[in-house]
C-alpha cells in the first residue's frame, strides 16, 4: 500500500507529511524525530523560506520547481552509508526517469557534467527514544537557471533535457531506490552503495581543485575509501588523503 498526499506518492513502507511551504524539511524532520516520528517519515514541501546546503549555504528554489524533501531513517547505519545510499539512489532515479548520467561529487552532490543538480545534507541526532538520522534531499527539477540567487554552477533536469520533468515521478524513484538498499543486510547494503558511489565518482583520473583546512591544492581523483576519505594523486608523485574538504567547481 501507498501512501499520498494530492498528485505525491511514496512507496510502500514510507510515510508522507506535506507541507505547500516550511522553513526548512531538515529542520520539520529533526523536530518530528525528537518527537518519536517513525523511521522512513518524508517530509516534502513546495518551498523552503530558509532551506540550506552544505557548509551553511542558501539553496534556492523557487516555489514548485524543485524537489525538497527530507527523511527521518532510524536504520542500522552510519551517516555516512546513508549519504551514500541518498547519492546513488539520486543518481540512479535521474537516469531511470530521464536518461541522464549523473555523478556523484565527493562527498555527496550529484552532478550532470560539471554542475551540481542535487545536493544531500545529513545531520544526525538523538531523541525520540532513539538515535535518527536525518537526511535532506534537493533536487533542481523543474528549475529557470535565470533564477535570483542560484550559483552559475548550478543545472536542472529541464534545462538539460528541454522539456520539464515529473517531480512526484522522481520522487518515488528516488525513495524506491533507497528502499532498496535499506532492506539489504547491512553488510551488503553498505558494499553495493560504496561500491556504486565509486563507480559513479565525479572527475575520477581528472585534476581537480580542492579546497581544505590548509587552503588549495591540486591534484588528480584517484581513488575514494570505504572510510570516505578522497585520494588524490599529488604533482610531486605523492598521494593525498582527504577526509574534510571541497572539490571546487569552475
Amino acid at each position: 500500500m501507498t501512501d499520498s498526499v494530492g498528485r505525491w506518492t511514496v512507496p510502500s513502507g514510507w510515510t508522507l507529511r506535506y507541507s505547500q511551504v516550511t522553513t526548512s524539511t531538515n529542520d520539520d524532520a529533526r523536530a518530528a524525530a525528537r518527537k518519536g516520528s517513525p523511521t522512513r517519515t518524508v517530509f516534502l514541501s513546495e518551498a523552503q523560506t530558509a532551506g540550506r546546503g552544505r557548509l551553511g549555504r542558501n539553496w534556492v528554489a523557487p516555489m514548485g520547481t524543485s524537489l525538497l524533501f527530507s527523511l527521518v531513517l532510524r536504520e542500522p547505519f552510519e551517516p555516512l552509508d546513508l549519504t551514500r545510499m541518498a547519492a546513488v539512489s539520486v543518481a540512479q532515479a535521474i537516469a531511470y526517469e530521464t536518461g541522464l548520467e549523473a555523478q556523484v561529487k565527493w562527498p555527496n552532490d550529484v552532478m550532470l557534467g560539471a554542475r551540481k543538480v542535487s545536493g544531500i545534507l545529513t545531520e544526525s541526532l538523538a531523541g525520540g527514544g532513539e538515535a535518527s538520522t536525518i537526511v535532506g534531499i534537493g533536487i533542481n527539477v523543474n528549475l529557470d537557471l535565470a533564477a535570483p540567487g542560484l550559483p552559475a554552477t548550478a543545472t536542472s533536469l529541464s534545462a538539460e533535457l528541454g522539456r520539464t520533468c515529473s517531480r512526484a515521478s522522481l520522487l518515488a524513484l528516488v525513495l524506491d531506490f533507497l528502499g532498496r538498499y535499506l532492506a539489504l543486510d547491512p553488510a551488503v547494503a553498505r558494499q553495493n552503495a560504496f561500491d556504486l558511489w565509486r563507480k559513479l565518482l565525479w572527475r575520477r583520473h581528472q585534476v581537480v581543485q580542492l579546497a581544505d583546512s590548509r587552503g588549495v591544492v591540486e591534484g588528480v581523483i584517484e581513488d575514494v575509501t570505504p572510510s570516505g576519505t578522497l585520494v588524490l594523486q599529488m604533482a610531486d608523485g605523492g598521494q593525498r588523503e582527504v577526509a574534510i574538504g571541497e572539490l571546487l567547481l569552475e
